[in-house]
């Protein structure tokens, strides 16, 4: 009897959930099964959305067909074990559910699969046609990096946004700032009739995104509506206190954000993550106060802390003393190259207190690590911010959908031989005061041995010049309005590419063909490309890095590359951000070959521009050998 119930209760949820979902049925016009990619891309590019007639047709196509529910999960589940294949024949066989119901994570997440292929642009652009907004999404900008040519995606991209009827004020500014026109949106805030257009949360996302941290500060304080408030709002204003050196409000308002804001976030430990604002944020926020070791103790709440928490109960820990007693430690290299080189430099003092333990590291980083600490025993592990269909055999046998970002199914099926597991940024702030007391700073670079001869005659050929060679890198591979406000656009550059006497070589990483050749075609400005490959090849990018004279780069792994090289660096960045690394004399706290531009927040990317132009101007000239020229 109690089965019947339980089936009769299962038929009527059903029956139900179809009835909440499908209140528009007569709107609702039914299609045919999609036939082949050719007619998938048809769907895809059009504007319009799938509708259902009111008929039995319909009825038993919607219930047997879609079981919307189920297919939400299916898909889910395929994407996350790495089955993309299944995932992709799940997406075709019900795309037109998928658009009806506007799920267009499902479709960026097919059209990162597909990356680099026409069928990956349509995908995308299906996607941002239903939810604008997912133009400026990280997602995106590493999709569009699959492109070699991406001004054709880029346009195609912007064109299906501006057509999207969901298109609104505050996302066309994001369409605009992709764009760059930065200035443009700034006078529109002048506008009354434009900011009318906003509600209070929007005004705040948009100064938040324009950089403006104080009038953002002024809206907010104009109507603290703390019960209307989201959590990304909270962080904006909580963000931009920090920023303008107003700590006591933003401590406050980290309080009033875990008072009223605890019920809507999402977390897997409310031990590790007990808070509202983001880690980094708050590690943003005693970075200011000057507190290194609270600010590297944020590194603690982060998602993978609690993934790693949940899935390895028994062997994970966030304490040195574990690690230290431990048998066989095991401590994950984590986040990207840059960070790995940054904190490697505490390798040595963990390897003192316990030579057994096992650092896991990047495989293009690990013969470079191999020769900076001899002592520490370094496993390479293939790990990836994003997995595509090429690499999903790497990780389709973990266990949680997040663990990529720290391992691959090799070690995954080895780990039961550490008795402890931790993840480096858990241990930073145990570790931070002692890399100070010694004062480890100072560089130990990597042996230059050039064993590519003809890695070697270019270089020698460009020494032979008798002309000063300058490195140089601006931006990272993937471009969002959050991230570019770290970069450098290649005009940005002009005053210092406009040194003569001076051959400036490109350490840029990803394809900037486009830009360098505006820069020949424009000013006549030619930046030299040495035959490496430059996202695989580090040890060969170090190597080249020691031949020059200067190295001027954004903040990215080419940054900590340099610093890691020994050759003097400027760093192009006016980022707050970057505030905690700079010590009195405004060299970096890790590397003490980076120099920073003195009150750097304080002027504009082209007056960072300038400053450093005029100080390699100095610099250079120091040697008389090899006269430069400013035009």
């Amino acid at each position: 009897m109690n089965n019947v119930y339980y089936f009769m209760k299962k038929i009527f949820n059903r029956l139900y959930r179809s009835v909440i979902q499908y209140s528009k049925i007569r709107e609702y016009h039914f299609v045919e099964k999609v036939t082949d990619e050719a007619h998938l891309v048809r769907i895809l590019s059009t504007e319009s959305i799938p509708k259902l007639s009111f008929s039995l047709r319909a009825l038993l196509g919607m219930w047997t067909d879609l079981r919307r529910v189920n297919l939400l999960r299916q898909l889910d589940e395929l994407y996350y074990k790495k089955a993309y294949s299944e995932y992709l024949s799940l997406i075709q066989t019900h795309i037109h559910t998928i658009i009806y119901l506007k799920k267009t994570k499902y479709l960026s997440w097919a059209g990162l699969v597909t990356k680099g292929t026409e069928l990956s642009k349509y995908y995308l652009g299906k996607a941002v046609s239903l939810h604008p907004i997912a133009i400026n999404d990280i997602t995106t900008s590493i999709i569009i990096e699959g492109y070699p040519d991406k001004t054709h995606i880029n346009a195609y991209l912007r064109m299906m946004t501006l057509q999207s009827k969901k298109l609104t004020p505050l996302i066309f500014c994001y369409v605009i700032l992709k764009d760059g026109e930065e200035a443009y949106l700034r006078t529109l805030l002048d506008k009354a009739y434009f900011v009318s257009k906003l509600d209070t949360k929007e005004h705040i996302e948009l100064l938040s995104a324009l950089n403006m941290p104080s009038a953002l500060i002024q809206v907010h304080e104009k109507d603290k509506n703390y019960a209307s408030y989201d959590i990304k709002t909270f962080e904006r204003v909580y963000d931009a206190y920090t920023r303008e050196g107003q700590l006591e409000h933003a401590k406050l308002l980290f309080d009033i954000a875990d008072k009223t804001g605890l019920k809507n976030r999402k977390t897997l430990s409310n031990v590790i993550n007990p808070h509202v604002i983001n880690n980094k944020l708050e590690r943003h926020y005693w970075f200011a106060k000057g507190d290194l070791v609270k600010a590297y103790g944020t590194y603690r709440r982060q998602n993978l802390a609690q993934v790693l928490s949940v899935v390895f109960p028994h062997q994970y820990t966030q304490s040195t003393v574990e690690v230290i007693k431990s048998r066989q430690p095991l401590i994950f290299a984590s986040w990207g190259p840059g960070d790995e080189i940054r904190f490697s430099k505490v390798y040595t003092i963990l390897v003192s207190k316990n030579p057994a333990i096992t650092v896991t590291c990047e495989p293009r980083l690990h013969k470079i690590l191999c020769e900076l600490y001899p002592a520490v025993n370094f496993l390479p592990v293939n790990r990836t911010r994003r997995v595509n269909n090429e690499s999903t055999f790497l990780y389709d046998a973990l266990p949680h959908p997040k663990l990529h970002h720290l391992m691959d199914n090799a070690l995954y099926q080895s780990i039961k031989r550490y008795d402890t597991i931790s993840m480096l940024t858990d241990l930073l702030s145990e570790q931070i005061n002692s890399f100070l007391t010694l004062k480890t700073t100072d560089n130990k670079s990597p042996m230059t041995i050039i064993n590519d001869p003809m890695l070697k005659a270019e270089i020698e050929e460009l020494k032979n010049t008798q002309r000063k060679l300058v490195g140089i890198s601006w931006r990272s591979s993937i471009m969002t309005t959050s991230r570019n406000e770290h970069y450098f656009t290649i005009e940005q550059l002009l005053p210092l590419l406009k040194l003569e006497g001076v051959t400036f070589v490109n350490l840029q990483y990803g394809d900037c063909t486009i830009e360098l050749d505006e820069l020949k075609t424009k000013y006549n400005i030619n930046v030299h490309n040495i035959n490496i490959d430059h996202y695989n090849d580090f040890y060969s990018v170090i190597n080249l890095m020691q031949e020059l004279d200067v190295i001027v780069s954004a903040g990215t792994t080419v940054l900590e590359l340099a610093g890691l090289s020994g050759t003097q660096t400027y760093a192009l960045t006016n980022n707050h951000a970057m505030l905690y690394r700079v010590n009195e004399e405004s060299r970096d706290l890790w590397f003490n070959n980076i120099h920073y531009v003195p009150l750097m927040t304080y002027l504009t990317k082209r007056e960072v521009v300038t400053h450093i132009s005029t100080e390699l101007y100095r610099v250079l000239n120091e040697d008389k050998t090899k006269v430069i020229n400013s035009k």
